[in-house]
């Protein structure tokens, strides 16, 4: 019998515990559930017993939930960290954007508390692997390729550059496009629709809110390693834009609904993030992945999993599901090795478009010689897609 989940709720306000306490009580055979009212409790609490989730409002008299988070990313960053607050304060909503995985305004009914909290219940046993666990679950950024960062940090110094500037240089970056949707789609910016745009969010949350994120929270970061690396960071993201805008053209000759087309868009771009966490993690030895697996002839995924116990995919599948991102992006990006075969008259969904820009552009590259003719990836995109014969897009062999 598998024991029961635990899950640690802190709020400073009696009637939200008890309002909580009575609308998960039907979960109290799936969850072993505490309640207290202060972040000096909870931190009582998490030192006596292990938890596996945390939720706690931000507001608090004796220590904030910021302050509360902070210390539990430094003391037990294996906890998933989950922001319950009534409020919409645009501080609010930064303080959280580097520390919570998932946010939640209240009030809340039991089936919206219970879908979040099972989601990244079921996201650990999907990651093996404790140590990486650990690892995806502190992470508050991803690395950044150097230029990019750069031409933001300009940007946001800049008091006249608009918004969308700011967010077209953030949409042709993984690791920025990735924060940023996380945080425009929570609750606590109060979106109606779920955005999957990059530049369309910059431009939703704005220049003061971008250059608060950037300066004062630090959510994004420059990629930094020591040695050389390969692939190169500049590759990783050259690639990664190629296979956003193969996959968004496959997705609009399929005619998907426009939502779904910027899925395409932004599933192509975040499909290696698990890549960048690695990199960023370990350079070294993940450089040393990479020649392994070249050396035994293997794909990179297998011995990803080898020395890792997860590749790449799956990494990425679970920070972008902890962080909240739509099912449809965090499946592209765990599909996109997998085998996949469509009969004619099938249409393409997300998945398949990311699957098959991947394996384009990855052929493209690999076909690339001196005075060598290359058809257009484009071209080829297209051909795939719009013929809908039979189609088997294998793992590509390394990357």
């Amino acid at each position: 019998m598998n024991p029961l989940k635990r899950v640690l709720f802190v709020d400073d306000e009696p009637k939200v515990l008890d309002g909580l306490r009575r609308t998960l009580y039907v979960l109290r055979h799936e969850w072993r559930m505490d309640f207290v009212l202060s972040s000096t409790e909870a931190l009582a609490r998490l030192a006596a017993e292990p938890f596996d989730v945390i939720v706690t409002d931000m507001r608090m008299p004796d220590m904030s939930g910021a302050d509360l988070l902070a210390e539990v990313i430094r003391l037990y960053p294996q906890m998933t960290r989950i922001v319950l607050s009534g409020s919409c304060e645009k501080e609010i909503a930064l303080q959280s954007a580097a520390l919570a995985h998932q946010f939640i305004s209240k009030p809340c009914n039991a089936e919206v508390l219970k879908n979040v909290i099972d989601r990244v219940l079921v996201l650990r046993t999907m990651l093996s692997n404790p140590g990486l666990q650990t690892f995806v679950s502190r992470i508050k950024s991803l690395p950044s390729v150097p230029v990019l960062y750069y031409a933001l940090m300009e940007a946001i110094n800049d008091k006249d550059a608009p918004a969308r500037k700011i967010g077209d240089i953030i949409a042709k970056d993984p690791a920025m496009s990735a924060k940023i949707i996380q945080l425009v789609n929570s609750p606590l910016f109060g979106l109606r629709r779920r955005l999957a745009n990059p530049s369309e969010a910059a431009v939703y949350l704005g220049t003061d809110t971008l250059r608060s994120l950037a300066l004062s929270i630090a959510v994004f970061s420059q990629f930094r390693a020591d040695g050389p690396f390969r692939p190169s960071i500049d590759d990783l993201q050259s690639h990664s834009l190629r296979t956003a805008q193969l996959a968004r053209r496959i997705a609009v000759s399929q005619a998907l609904p426009q939502p779904q087309v910027e899925e395409a868009f932004l599933g192509g771009l975040l499909h290696d993030v698990g890549k960048l966490m690695l990199m960023g993690h370990d350079a070294a030895q993940y450089n040393q992945c990479i020649e392994r697996a070249r050396s035994a002839d293997v794909p990179l995924p297998d011995m990803e999993h080898q020395l890792f116990g997860a590749d790449h995919a799956e990494i990425g599948m679970y920070l972008l599901s902890l962080w909240g991102l739509s099912s449809g992006v965090v499946e592209a990006v765990a599909l996109h090795h997998t085998t996949g075969e469509w009969d004619q008259g099938e249409k393409l969904g997300v998945a398949a478009a990311v699957l098959i820009a991947n394996a384009v552009d990855h052929a493209a590259t690999l076909q690339t010689a001196p005075g060598q003719e290359l058809s257009d990836p484009m071209e080829t995109a297209d051909r795939l897609a719009t013929r809908q014969v039979q189609v088997e897009c294998k793992p590509y062999q390394l990357m």
